[in-house]
């Protein structure tokens, strides 16, 4: 069978032979620091995800996003929409971060070539509530983007390829600083890089 063939293997000499091809074998170290990912390793990183690095897989595996797109494939979503489409997404034994914390996560994961082009704007409502915007790239490059982070990240996605917008948020007309009274930190900046 296959562990008597085996032995019979070492007894003849197999021993040494191995151990003569391991010490001839050339180590390339630099190839030691980059492990192969591969689907099993996908899915095994995927499984062990948990609260907000589950819930952004899912946000782009899915592509179901509440925010409105627009022709060029870019989304705008509320960043309080976001944050709790975040919260929801958490079991009962995650902990959840409050709203600058999360705004850190975003900020931190949300970057690279296509990531960095997240846009953060301050708007004002018809009825005159202030809120903070997001404006997303396109479906298709945040997740080029994201597979690009390393071990674990998704390297195949489904046939989605653009933002699914699950309802009829509309963006709010956007207001310079001079039309914004009493205008905080983050509003008197107006448009700026979430990678800042």
């Amino acid at each position: 069978d296959y562990f008597d063939a085996m032995m019979s293997q070492l007894d003849a000499g197999g021993a040494g032979n191995l151990l003569y091809t391991l010490l001839e074998r050339e180590i390339n170290l630099e190839r030691l620091k980059h492990p192969p990912t591969t689907p099993a390793l996908e899915q095994q990183a995927a499984e062990s995800l948990a609260g907000e690095e589950l819930w952004l897989h899912n946000l782009l595996a899915t592509g179901e996003i509440e925010g409105s797109v627009d022709g060029a494939g870019r989304c705008s979503v509320a960043v309080a929409v976001l944050y709790a489409s975040y919260r929801e997404s958490l079991s009962s034994r995650d902990y959840s971060m409050n709203v600058e914390a999360f705004a850190g996560f975003v900020r931190d994961r949300l970057q690279g070539k296509a990531m960095g082009r997240c846009r953060v704007t301050t708007s004002l409502h018809k009825q005159g509530i202030r809120s903070t915007t997001y404006k997303l790239p396109p479906l298709a490059e945040l997740r080029a983007a994201y597979s690009q982070r390393g071990r674990g990240a998704s390297q195949e996605w489904d046939e989605t390829d653009a933002w699914i917008s699950v309802n009829d948020w509309e963006d709010p007309v956007e207001t310079s600083a001079d039309e914004r009274p009493e205008a905080s930190a983050e509003a008197t900046h107006g448009e700026s890089d979430v990678s800042r």
